[in-house]
């Protein structure tokens, strides 16, 4: 389970080795790659892909955007260049890869989301991929949390990314249940490797005889 970028890994975590991930619960990820987190983003747009801003009340004509920088570029030329096979690998909203993760065993999903999150989580992302994983038979179920009737001041205090949300509250809510689904499923599996065609990149996920994970990424 996570909030907001653990959210996000959750759900990456159940794609990359869904054998392994019986339940995800979520409260405000993103659905697609977040960019200003992949560490390149000054370099497409240094106003619209900040990380973090910060505007001094003395001088509120000045606004101080921060990035984080990694070996990740968008030059095509470089060989840290951030392509869209290493964007499709990332994202949870892929289709043709959540086709690929419904043939494995299906992890559960509940999450919660702001109507107003609309910088970092589109909730328009968000309700496509919900759509997507009731589409192919996943247990999915998205809470949108559209207005202010929905605020009680203890589990959801605003409607801002994250919502204020207590995670001892969101635990205490849907675990219970989701373990008593997940103890009634059958998930036996004896293959364990997932492999997504990504562009030009075969990316291969799987454990070795020692039951430690492994990666695997080819070229065709």
């Amino acid at each position: 389970m996570g909030s907001s970028h653990g959210g996000y890994v959750s759900h990456l975590m159940a794609k990359l080795m869904p054998w392994e991930i019986d339940g995800v619960i979520d409260n405000s990820s993103y659905a697609k790659v977040f960019l200003p987190l992949v560490g390149f983003a000054k370099e497409i747009n240094f106003v619209k892909y900040y990380e973090a801003s910060y505007i001094d009340p003395k001088y509120t004509n000045l606004k101080l955007n921060f990035f984080t920088k990694t070996h990740f570029t968008s030059n095509p030329n470089s060989p840290y260049y951030f392509s869209k096979a290493h964007y499709r690998i990332r994202n949870i909203l892929d289709e043709d890869h959540l086709q690929i993760q419904a043939q494995f065993p299906k992890t559960i999903y509940r999450s919660y989301h702001s109507v107003q999150d609309l910088r970092l989580a589109p909730p328009e992302d968000k309700i496509q991929l919900y759509n997507t994983l009731q589409k192919l038979g996943f247990d999915a179920c998205l809470t949108m949390i559209e207005n202010e009737n929905q605020i009680d001041g203890k589990f959801i205090k605003n409607l801002e990314h994250g919502m204020g949300m207590s995670l001892k509250m969101l635990i205490n809510k849907e675990l219970p249940i989701m373990l008593e689904k997940i103890s009634k499923q059958k998930k036996k599996i004896n293959i364990k490797k997932i492999t997504y065609p990504s562009e030009n990149l075969l990316y291969t996920f799987f454990k070795n005889e020692n039951d430690f994970p492994q990666f695997l990424l080819e070229y065709f």
